[in-house]
């Protein structure tokens, strides 16, 4: 779908199609700098994870699988994705 043709389709919906607050066109550098006042306070963790196997990974697939297990209909014949680190590529 061309620009035109998506823009002319939201406002026939009445979809707003931006997000940034109307007259503003500088929302995004404020967003940034957000961001790098938080990553830098002395709060945020300097390394939170030991290895990539501590992080989400392995909690991924048991969130997956319990998922599965409560509304399997949404599931139907998938399996949950294995989630296993890709050693060689």
């Amino acid at each position: 779908m061309k620009d035109a043709i998506m823009l002319a389709t939201l406002q026939r919906l009445g979809v707003v199609p931006s997000f940034s607050r109307p007259s503003v066109n500088d929302d995004n550098p404020y967003s940034e700098a957000l961001f790098r006042t938080l990553k830098y306070t002395p709060a945020y963790p300097a390394k939170p994870f030991a290895s990539l196997e501590q992080a989400i990974l392995n909690h991924r697939s048991a969130v997956y699988e319990a998922a599965k297990q409560a509304k399997p209909e949404r599931w139907k014949n998938r399996s949950v994705r294995n989630w296993k680190p890709v050693e060689e590529v």
